[in-house]
C-alpha cells in the first residue's frame, strides 16, 4: 500500500509527531492523559466502559458486533474493508506502514477496533481533545490517539508513537 505523502509522517512533518510538537503527547500537555484529566479514563469515568455502560460493548448491544450485525463486518460487507476499500473507519498502521487492523464506527463517540482478519478486539471512545482513548475487549485502557490532519498517532501509555491511522 503507498500512502499519500500529505498522510505520511515520513514525508509530512506537520503529522509526525517527532517534528511537531504540537501533536506529540511528551511535549504537549492538552494530549497527554498523565497531566489532562480530562483525556484520561481513570480519573474521566465519561470516557471509561468499566464506569459509564453507554460505552460498554458488553452493556450496550448496539456496541457489540456480536448482537448488532451493522457494526459486525463478517455481516455487512459496507463497514469490512476486504469488500469496501472506501470504509467510513480508519485503517490502522504499524509504523512500518503495515496494516495491522482497522475501525467500524458504531456512533458518534465510539468506534470498535478489528484486527486484519476481522476478529474484535477492542473499542475506541472520543475523548475532550479530539482524540480517542483505546480499550482492549476488558475494557482496559491500552492506547491513546492524538488527533491530526487526515487521522490520527497512535501512542502508548507512556506517551510512545507506536502507529497511525489513516
Amino acid at each position: 500500500m503507498v500512502l499519500p505523502s500529505q498522510r505520511n509522517p515520513r514525508v509530512n512533518s506537520l503529522i509526525n509527531p517527532r517534528v511537531n510538537s504540537l501533536i506529540n503527547p511528551r511535549v504537549n500537555s492538552l494530549i497527554n492523559p498523565r497531566v489532562n484529566s480530562l483525556i484520561n479514563p481513570r480519573v474521566n469515568s465519561l470516557i471509561n466502559p468499566r464506569v459509564n455502560s453507554l460505552i460498554n460493548y458488553r452493556v450496550n448491544s448496539l456496541l457489540n458486533p456480536v448482537s448488532n450485525p451493522g457494526v459486525n463486518p463478517a455481516m455487512n460487507n459496507f463497514v469490512n474493508p476486504h469488500m469496501n476499500a472506501n470504509i467510513a473507519g480508519y485503517y490502522v498502521l504499524d509504523l512500518d506502514y503495515n496494516i495491522v487492523g482497522y475501525t467500524v464506527v458504531a456512533n458518534a463517540s465510539v468506534s470498535l477496533l478489528f484486527d486484519v482478519n476481522s476478529a474484535h478486539i477492542g473499542i475506541l471512545v472520543r475523548h475532550g481533545q479530539g482524540g480517542y482513548c483505546v480499550f482492549d475487549l476488558l475494557n482496559d485502557w491500552t492506547i491513546h490517539l492524538v488527533e491530526r490532519d487526515h487521522g490520527f498517532n497512535s501512542h502508548t501509555q507512556d506517551n510512545e508513537w507506536i502507529g497511525v491511522l489513516v
